[in-house]
């Protein structure tokens, strides 16, 4: 076999071309989190320093990939902005009878039909924003009458603005012609956005080279905390993903581990895992600081914990804890509020039912369900501290985004938190329950020692910048 010169390789660098997969955020209605929020700093990055790479999505219609609209990209990570993705098919559906199947495909075909409603809203959505500023209005009235109850909750911000509506065709351009030179970049949820076949098959074809970023590997690992679909989902797509996946950038060395454990048990062991950090952004704490606080909390008086509400995250843990602390257990809870910061997952009907009938829950503890940016920096800004109970992570952001924000953090001992913690978190095991009412007790009753906690944070956190991570994360993907 010929080997390429170094004039050659260097040729072939200089003529690759990056591309940036937007497939889960294009999916994605509220305020960016977990996944979504990786996802949305890359893509930030590119549009404001990669002129030169190419946004785009893979299309379930025809298993091609799309570029976006670099302006309806800017769009949606400022949360500004919607696209409708109704019509692209569920890759995710699997095991289906033979009627199934009928019925699915003949849903398809009738799919355009079946929301011919909601498509004539972003057509007419898409008309407005042509029109003079002084006919905008009415155009917008237009939209807002032909709106669902559904539909207007989706596009209505946290701040009651209404968000521009688009249809995927218009956010989407012709499918991308790729080449054995092209590198796309996957920092979303792949396993709910394709179909593993579909991708190994058009890698197949056009020889891309294919970077995948690896969260973590909790639905195998702790398949308890899923609905069974989505575990046979990711482990499916996963497992297949070991074949057609040029590079892992895993976001922990424990998720590193664990994947190198995974492959090692489907028989592959020769696969190239890279590590990366995830970012933060210490600005964001000094424009959370300039706004109110709500729901009656005080400053310095409540207790926050960021996350979406699963069983994973330990929140049920929480309220046990909570419910100790206000019945007097160390020192009590002082007046302090209980916040949780996160959306509604699954699984979670033990929880919202305590919320709801549990007279000491309702009277002290606050969800938020959809915190924009500015309001969950708020409520970073002004917690007397963050807890962070979960049952294993693939990193861990809120800890430090806590640090970010200069706020000392009561973190879990499982998976990556350690990692992530770096000796600044007091770690204790997410099922010692007696160790977190003792610490959260004392945080809560001794200021002093809370404010040597907050001091050290201030003194010794060092993080890279989203901009930084994001860089960081593409030139990984870059490398031969």
């Amino acid at each position: 076999m010929r080997v390429p010169s170094k004039a050659a390789a260097a040729r072939e660098a200089v003529s690759a071309r990056l591309l940036v997969d937007a497939s889960t955020l294009i999916r994605w209605w509220g305020p960016p989190v977990g996944i979504v929020r990786v996802e949305a700093e890359v893509i930030r990055h590119v549009l404001d320093r990669e002129p030169a790479a190419v946004l785009c999505v893979f299309d379930t219609r025809s298993n091609q990939f799309r570029p976006l609209d670099r302006k309806i990209a800017r769009l949606l990570i400022d949360g500004r902005a919607v696209v409708d993705t109704s019509l692209m098919p569920d890759p995710r559906e699997i095991d289906r009878t033979r009627l199934r199947a009928a019925f699915t495909a003949i849903e398809r075909k009738l799919r355009p039909l079946l929301r011919f409603r909601r498509i004539l809203v972003c057509v007419l959505d898409e008309w407005s924003q042509r029109l003079p500023a002084p006919a905008r209005p009415m155009g917008a009235a237009m939209v807002g009458l032909l709106l669902s109850r559904r539909l207007r909750a989706r596009v209505t911000d946290g701040m009651g603005a209404r968000r521009r509506l688009f249809r995927l065709d218009s956010a989407l351009g012709r499918p991308v012609g790729l080449g054995r030179h092209d590198i796309i970049l996957s920092a979303g949820a792949d396993w709910g956005n394709k179909d593993a076949a579909a991708i190994a098959a058009l890698k197949s074809k056009t020889g891309f080279r294919l970077v995948m970023l690896c969260y973590d590997l909790i639905p195998v690992l702790f398949p308890q905390f899923y609905q069974p679909r989505d575990v046979a989902v990711f482990a499916g797509y996963l497992g297949a993903a070991l074949g057609f996946v040029d590079r892992f950038i895993c976001i922990s060395q424990c998720t590193a581990e664990d994947l190198a454990r995974f492959a090692a048990a489907q028989g592959r062991r020769e696969i190239d895992i890279r590590t990366a950090r995830l970012g933060a952004d210490a600005a964001r704490s000094t424009a959370g600081a300039r706004h109110p606080l709500s729901r009656g909390l005080l400053s310095g008086r409540f207790v926050l914990l960021v996350s979406t509400i699963e069983p994973r995250k330990n929140h049920a843990l929480i309220l046990r804890v909570w419910r100790r602390l206000a019945a007097g257990a160390y020192g009590g809870t002082a007046g302090f509020k209980l916040v949780f910061a996160g959306r509604l997952g699954w699984m979670t009907q033990d929880i919202v039912a305590a919320l709801v009938k549990d007279t000491l829950l309702k009277r002290d503890v606050v969800h938020i369900a959809s915190a924009s940016d500015g309001e969950l920096d708020t409520l970073y800004a002004h917690a007397a501290f963050t807890v962070y109970p979960s049952c294993y992570e693939g990193f861990g952001l809120p800890v430090i985004e806590s640090f970010v924000h200069g706020k000392p953090v009561i973190a879990s001992s499982a998976g990556s938190l350690t990692e992530a913690a770096a000796g600044l978190a007091l770690c204790i095991d997410p099922a010692d329950e007696d160790g977190w009412t003792e610490a959260m007790g004392r945080w809560i009753n001794d200021p002093a020692y809370l404010a040597e906690q907050a001091r050290r944070v201030s003194a010794q956190f060092s993080w890279p910048s989203w901009a930084e991570a994001a860089a960081g994360i593409l030139a990984i993907a870059r490398e031969r």
